[in-house]
């Protein structure tokens, strides 16, 4: 649905009828509702300019064409349809639940992006690409994690996550005083 088509969000009937839309006791004049009316009604908000958003290389488009390859469609680590996240250094994509285990390790180990809240360059963009993506990445990084140690599912528990993200290769070895039996390191 783009700008110009109809909306069912109510925004639109108070602009039709002239009124300008009210929210408690503040109030926002017809240019500043336009713009509201604008965002609600985008498929896929972004809070970049118009001009970007209508951009055939924008980073955001090349971020959500990486998104769609066959491998990136679900998260890296457990499997969840439809990650929302990435760990742009590592090149994966990444459920939310992933991306809290990601983010603990620290940025040195697993930088953390959204897909869609977050802002890209297309230097960011560039060097997910070279990573290849989930597919790729995961058969370099699970070569290395002790095959006592199961992959997490979508319903794997946050410990589990950790167990099975932080055995990883890039994160064993910068991870102090994480312990791991079964991991040789």
């Amino acid at each position: 649905m783009g700008v110009g088509d109809k909306c069912p969000v109510a925004v639109e009937q108070q602009l039709v009828d002239g009124e300008p839309f009210r929210s408690g006791a503040k109030s926002l004049n017809a240019r500043s509702a336009s713009s509201l009316y604008d965002l609600l009604c985008l498929d896929t908000p972004s809070w970049s300019s118009k001009t970007d958003r209508c951009s055939s290389s924008s980073p955001q488009l090349r971020l959500e064409s990486l998104l769609h390859q066959s491998g990136n469609r679900f998260c890296a680590d457990c499997g969840t349809p439809d990650p929302k996240w990435v760990s742009s250094n590592l090149g994966v994509f990444i459920c939310i639940k992933c991306s809290v285990v990601h983010r603990s390790l620290g940025m040195q180990i697993s930088k953390v992006l959204s897909v869609k809240l977050d802002e890209w360059t297309d230097e960011q963009v560039d060097n997910l690409e070279t990573l290849v993506g989930n597919i790729a990445v995961n058969q370099k990084y699970e070569a290395c994690i002790p095959n006592n140690l199961e992959k997490p599912k979508p319903d794997s528990s946050i410990e589990e996550r950790l167990d099975f993200i932080s055995c990883s290769a890039p994160s064993r070895r910068l991870i102090k005083g994480v312990h791991h039996p079964q991991a040789v390191l």
